[in-house]
């Protein structure tokens, strides 16, 4: 208690001889840092009301509510969560078994396919101009893809005409058509120093050069890299319009790479964010169409 009380008294002298008034009670207790029983909140409480050296508690005080207030908030306080009628459940249903079981995976062929550990082949197509002289282009380079692949769902068809069949169970025909322009199909007709010849079939009509290729009994994959998706979340698909084989729809993309905030599902912000879609009946199954968002 001595040592305390000496403490008090040489802060009070010192606070004397900067201000050259006399120290009031609260600004000795406020000195007192170092106790920890009901006489600091005494301290603080004085300090505070007497206006002595509460600047600095105050300050303090000001960032923890700051802080605190800054920690609690929420971005989606207040909002509604996104309800459904049956009819959309119902709609989200067949688009869940559409996605999950394997059009996604399918869309991903054309637009972000890579094989695992590729291994390259280089090919020139009979006959295609790009490869005169005058042009940079000599060869394609290609991926040959392994006998059973399989990355997720579906095993990678290992014919033109299966990719077709595959690609045709969760496609409309128009899109399944789209699709099939960039699968050619062809035969071997030699081989120049590692890169094979190929005569495509007459009857192909392929983008050039195609991104698949069927020939000498395999697979081959352009040797490029897509990144896009079949970007829909079909839980959040609501019908908007509805006949006997069409279902018009919105629905909220899977993946917003470019918002700040990745989640709308909220009944205030869901019709800003909302992207229009349908699918088709066609020979009694649902279909989708080219979604490319």
């Amino acid at each position: 208690m001595k040592r305390f009380t000496a403490i008090i008294l040489l802060s009070a002298l010192l606070l004397t001889a900067c201000t050259n008034t006399e120290p009031t009670e609260s600004d000795t207790q406020s000195s007192s840092t170092s106790s920890v029983d009901s006489e600091e909140s005494t301290v603080n409480s004085d300090s505070t009301a007497s206006g002595g050296s509460s600047a600095i508690l105050g300050g303090s005080s000001t960032t923890t509510n700051s802080s605190s207030s800054e920690s609690s908030s929420d971005p989606t306080e207040g909002l509604t969560p996104l309800s459904f009628t049956d009819e959309d459940l119902e709609l989200q249903e067949i688009l869940r078994g559409l996605i999950s079981g394997g059009a996604y995976e399918a869309y991903g062929w054309f637009y972000s396919f890579t094989v695992r550990e590729p291994v390259e082949q280089k090919i020139r197509f009979n006959g295609d101009s790009r490869y005169d002289d005058r042009n940079a282009y000599k060869y394609d380079s290609y991926h040959i893809i392994p006998e059973n692949y399989k990355d997720y769902t579906l095993t990678f068809p290992s014919t033109r005409d299966e990719m077709e069949e595959i690609v045709g169970r969760f496609f409309t025909k128009q899109e399944t058509a789209e699709f099939m322009k960039r699968v050619a199909k062809g035969i071997v007709t030699g081989e120049k120093d590692g890169v094979l010849l190929v005569t495509l079939d007459s009857d192909t009509e392929v983008y050039m050069p195609p991104y698949y290729l069927e020939a000498g009994g395999r697979m081959y994959h352009i040797n490029a890299f897509g990144v896009h998706q079949l970007n829909l979340d079909y839980n959040t698909a609501r019908v908007t319009a509805k006949s006997d084989g069409k279902i018009e729809f919105t629905f909220l993309k899977d993946d917003y790479a470019y918002e700040p905030n990745t989640e709308f599902r909220y009944e205030e912000l869901y019709y800003d964010y909302a992207e229009e879609g349908y699918i088709v009946l066609e020979d009694g199954e649902w279909k989708l169409p080219h979604i490319y968002v």
